[in-house]
């Protein structure tokens, strides 16, 4: 444009201006945006909220919540998904314990130097990868003194007790009930709920329309064996 370049000024001023309207318009693109898929934020949004009123956020409440224009934190707790099974304890005693403790799931969670461990099996299913999400929102909402978890007491420092009643505490959120007969206790991939799986976090998913068939987590990528029991 010939006609503005002498004047720097004018340059100056209408680069900014295109710069700042260029920005607005991808923040409304992105901010009006209804996504489908869980990912760490938009799953403590959802849980945060379940937890005070029992009922699933609308997708686009979730992300209406979620920060679009600057970077957050979304947990308080460092996170480590897909860990080695060395990063958990160096003691084979521990290890079996954890082992023992998560018996019937496809996932292994610890707490270690105030960070949550978490390592999955081979072949581990996304409804498992889905159920280990909302076990590490859970503990870092304990971890951090939440008045949302006031009602576990768990005032102590022994860390495997912690693992252990959030987990219990996972069970009963996310299959709507204790944990029993967990295998039948499962939401379909294709999002269909089961009658069997009552009206807990994963059914309410589901019904809410939100896409159950892949989670938004970033891991090492090491899987382990169940067979290493």
């Amino acid at each position: 444009m010939p006609f503005v370049i002498p004047y720097r000024n004018l340059v100056w001023a209408l680069f900014a201006s295109c710069t700042s309207l260029h920005l607005y318009c991808n923040y409304r693109a992105v901010s009006s945006a209804n996504i489908r898929t869980l990912n760490t934020s938009r799953l403590k949004s959802i849980i945060e909220h379940y937890l005070e009123t029992k009922k699933i956020l609308s997708i686009a409440t979730a992300n209406a919540n979620e920060s679009v224009a600057f970077w957050t934190r979304d947990l308080k707790t460092f996170v480590r998904f897909g860990s080695k099974l060395s990063d958990h304890t160096d003691e084979s005693r521990e290890l079996k314990k954890l082992f023992h403790l998560f018996d019937n799931e496809e996932y292994l969670l610890s707490i270690r130097r105030k960070r949550i461990i978490v390592s999955f099996s081979e072949g581990i299913e996304i409804r498992s990868i889905l159920k280990a999400l909302v076990h590490v929102i859970l503990l870092d909402l304990q971890l951090n003194g939440s008045n949302l978890m006031a009602s576990l007491d768990l005032n102590d420092n022994d860390n495997l007790k912690i693992v252990k009643e959030t987990l219990n505490l996972t069970n009963v959120i996310y299959y709507g009930s204790d944990h029993t007969g967990c295998e039948e206790k499962r939401t379909s991939i294709d999002g269909d709920v089961d009658k069997k799986v009552g009206h807990g976090l994963v059914a309410g998913l589901a019904k809410e329309g939100y896409q159950l068939d892949r989670v938004l987590v970033t891991d090492d990528g090491w899987r382990y064996k169940r067979r290493t029991l």
